[in-house]
């Protein structure tokens, strides 16, 4: 006697394929997330005096306490470390998910890219 044959449901076949083809994308934009983070992250953490230069660069390019994500870059491209732009947009909504990218209080973002240093794994 042999066993009934399994009768494959078409439209459940095309959900799945759907669904792990969004998780695919969604895995790949997360590690490009993770990986503009650690870069960025390295940059500012483990080079001496970064914190004094970036507000120093900050205040040299407005008086307010707000830049925006093109204003971040500038600053590291101005101390010589060179990102893509779509880096330091991920980086930014990373560590400050609620904010607007065009208004960015550089004082927190700094704070918070210190504090979620150690919360970031490293590649093994």
């Amino acid at each position: 006697m042999r066993p009934a044959e399994l009768k494959i449901n078409a439209s459940e076949l095309a959900d799945y394929a759907d669904i792990a083809a969004q998780k695919t994308i969604d895995r790949a934009e997360t590690e490009k997330v993770r990986r503009a983070v650690r870069m960025i992250q390295d940059v500012y953490v483990n080079r001496f005096n970064m914190t004094v230069r970036l507000t120093a660069e900050f205040s040299h390019m407005t008086h307010e306490h707000f830049v925006n994500w093109e204003q971040v870059r500038t600053a590291f491209v101005k101390l010589g470390y060179v990102f893509e732009p779509e880096d330091v947009q991920r980086c930014v909504k990373f560590v400050m998910p609620e904010v607007d990218l065009n208004k960015i209080n550089y004082a927190q973002f700094l704070q918070r890219l210190r504090t979620t240093f150690h919360d970031m794994t490293a590649t093994r």
